[in-house]
């Protein structure tokens, strides 16, 4: 991973991401246990308090755009009423 060009290098390919899509997929890939909470996800990818926090729709919208550039080489799946995981492909 490089955070200063926010891409993914897997299998000899550059995956080109937004900052929070890169921030999205690094909260995916270090977390620790089974899955990483919704909450503590949108704390990674928005770490400063804002006066209008980011909506769960606004989640919803870099976990698609994610999942569609690094398929197939990893797999983000919603863990119902617990968070998120990432698995390799």
């Amino acid at each position: 991973m490089d955070p200063l060009q926010c891409e993914w290098v897997v299998e000899g390919n550059r995956v080109k991401l937004t900052p929070k899509e890169y921030a999205c997929l690094e909260a995916l890939l270090v977390q620790e246990g089974p899955y990483i909470s919704k909450q503590q996800l949108m704390n990674h990818i928005w770490p400063v308090r804002m006066a209008d926090p980011p909506s769960s729709e606004e989640l919803n919208t870099v976990l698609y755009r994610l999942r569609k550039k690094v398929d197939p080489w990893l797999r983000i799946r919603n863990i119902r009423g617990r968070g998120y995981n990432a698995e390799v492909s």
